[in-house]
């Protein structure tokens, strides 16, 4: 069976944490996937693993993980906002925690922790 794999990554918003209790809605510069969003596409479709069952049942959707990248870049406490199916969800997370360092938000030329969400399209 040839499969047909789309994905779709893009960052629906990003709020900067400076400390646990206050959050910063437009930081001065948004943390980034180094390369930008045709990196984070090529990245995502290079590792992604579409499980098997979902190709067999023909399950598609979108999984939006909610995630912080760090004041260095790593990323960190992604968790599934809204998810498609457990196994769908389980690799949408599974990428997004392996993702390369980002190049962590800014407010006043300091480095900032921010939350990020990202929807992974599963399309086949």
């Amino acid at each position: 069976m040839k499969k047909a794999i789309l994905f779709t990554a893009g960052l629906l918003f990003s709020l900067t944490t400076m400390a646990q209790s206050e959050v910063v809605e437009r930081p001065e510069v948004e943390a980034s996937y180094p390369g930008g969003m045709p990196a984070m596409v090529s990245y995502i479709t290079d590792n992604v693993k579409y499980p098997k069952s979902a190709q067999e049942e023909k399950i598609q959707g979108t999984v939006y993980v909610r995630f912080t990248v760090a004041e260095d870049g790593t990323i960190r406490d992604a968790e599934i906002m809204r998810g498609v199916r457990k196994d769908i969800d389980q690799e949408a997370l599974r990428i997004v925690s392996n993702m390369p360092k980002w190049e962590p938000a800014k407010n006043n030329d300091k480095a900032v922790a921010s939350s990020n969400v990202m929807p992974v399209r599963f399309t086949l």
